[in-house]
């Protein structure tokens, strides 16, 4: 009983926080917020634990939701269909979302109600208190997320090893004009340093999160720049010496659709940024510095030395040969009369190491082509860890028995460019897989020695594949 009194108290005072906030009397506002965070006990919220024990998680997919309704739902269907399964979903529900309680009831996530309407930031810390996961993924409540987004989003900060990736939005609503989305939404199709300024699209280091404690709970309006700035000056002071994470970057495949406010809600929006914007001019001087600024180290991560980071524009063609070396033969043969528009590597395994490296010699002319070691290969331990292996961004699995009578290249990655795997077409369909690097790394758990067609088929139960 006392500890429920004390917890009303505390919450009482992070009302009253948040009204000397709006009243711009923001030294006092975060004496009383002192008090709340100090002693604010998480644990006593109500919640519902629906998470499966046994999932090995990497993410953790944070939804701050008040009155989103049916929009939340939509925004859970489409976690539903990733590619990656290392993920979970905590679910913080401020309230107005009563009409879909009976279906929330049956979804596997964490739901967690709290008291009283905490306001996006404290509900994100909420949520990231109660986090397995390395990675913080929040995401807007009422968005559509690309069915390759959590793996973009492992994918992203392995290959940058970042502090923080801020994302992109397209528009959600069909016509929607592009003058109606504002210019920080979308930042080009280029990696570069970047403010944290896409709250609802946004990855952090579950460690360094708690670093620097989460966002600011009175912000709403730039809370993703004050908290980017804040993580830049951690950086700067040692928090992260023993580790290689730096910066804050934009990763532009890291996309989720959701439309911009327009009319009263773009005014109130408008309101809270100039709220936020006067916070920040107080307490995070800089915030609204450029990324260079902030972190003077950063500097020379040029655009230009970050895409070194990345897989190249390519395919890397990954077949596993019998010991028979009569079907690769005729394989490799097919494919060097086929015209590539981007350039195509060829990794082979096979049991006998070296006839395969004497059956490849007169491809060699044509064809960058690697036997792999079978001891190498065989030692790993699913599909997922052949993503070292190449050095392009697409990788095509394909069986010693396709033949390509045709060429399924182009219109297979053009198709890729809006799925994240793609079937061959024709003869080649269960022969055939291509997919981004980051699909196989995140969503592929089967043991390498899985015959092509028995994954095709789960993937196309799955509703994970796309054919041509």
């Amino acid at each position: 009983m006392a500890e429920a009194k004390r917890n009303q108290r505390l919450l009482k005072d992070f009302a009253e926080a948040q009204r000397l906030y709006r009243d711009r009397q923001f030294s006092i506002a975060r004496k009383r917020l002192a008090a709340y965070r100090a002693g604010i006990d998480y644990e006593s919220f109500p919640r519902q634990d629906r998470r499966p024990a046994e999932q090995i998680i990497h993410s953790s997919v944070v939804l701050v939701s008040y009155g989103s309704g049916q929009g939340l739902l939509d925004c859970l269907y489409s976690l539903r269909k990733q590619i990656d399964p290392h993920f979970e979903i905590i679910l913080v529900d401020q309230g107005g979302n009563e009409s879909v309680h009976a279906e929330l009831a049956t979804w596997p996530l964490l739901w967690v109600c709290p008291p009283i309407n905490l306001f996006p930031s404290e509900g994100r810390n909420l949520g990231a208190y109660f986090a397995r996961g390395e990675l913080l993924i929040f995401l807007d409540d009422d968005a559509i997320a690309h069915e390759d987004f959590t793996a973009q989003a492992w994918f992203g900060m392995h290959q940058t090893q970042a502090l923080a990736l801020r994302g992109r939005i397209l528009p959600r609503s069909p016509g929607q004009p592009t003058t109606a989305t504002p210019p920080h939404y979308d930042l080009g199709d280029h990696l570069c340093l970047a403010p944290a300024n896409l709250e609802g699209n946004l990855v952090v280091r579950r460690a360094a999160f708690q670093v620097v404690r989460g966002f600011d709970p009175l912000i709403f309006g730039h809370e993703g720049r004050e908290l980017g700035w804040r993580l830049h000056q951690a950086r700067r002071h040692g928090a992260f010496a023993d580790t290689p994470w730096r910066g804050i970057y934009y990763w532009p495949m890291l996309q989720i659709r959701h439309d911009f406010a327009n009319g009263e809600r773009l005014a109130t929006k408008r309101a809270r940024h100039a709220l936020g914007q006067a916070y920040l001019d107080t307490f995070a001087p800089g915030a609204f510095d450029a990324p260079e600024r902030m972190d003077p180290a950063l500097a020379e991560l040029t655009p230009e030395t970050l895409a070194n980071q990345l897989p190249g524009p390519g395919i890397t063609l990954i077949l596993r040969a019998g010991t028979d070396l009569t079907q690769t033969q005729r394989l490799l043969t097919s494919l060097i009369q086929q015209a590539f528009q981007r350039p195509i590597e060829v990794l082979i395994s096979a049991p006998n190491a070296k006839a395969a490296v004497a059956m490849i010699r007169p491809f060699l002319v044509r064809l960058t082509i690697r036997v792999l070691s079978p001891r190498y290969l065989h030692s790993r331990q699913n599909l997922s860890d052949l993503v070292g292996l190449g050095r392009y961004a697409s990788i095509a699995l394909v069986a010693e028995t396709a033949v390509f009578s045709s060429n399924p290249w182009p219109t297979m990655l053009t198709t890729l460019e809006q799925q994240a795997v793609v079937a061959g077409p024709g003869e080649l369909a269960e022969t055939l897989l291509l997919c981004h690097r980051w699909t196989l790394g995140r969503g592929f758990t089967e043991p390498l020695d899985t015959p092509l067609p028995q994954l095709i088929k789960r993937l196309t139960i799955g509703g994970l594949i796309n054919r041509v």
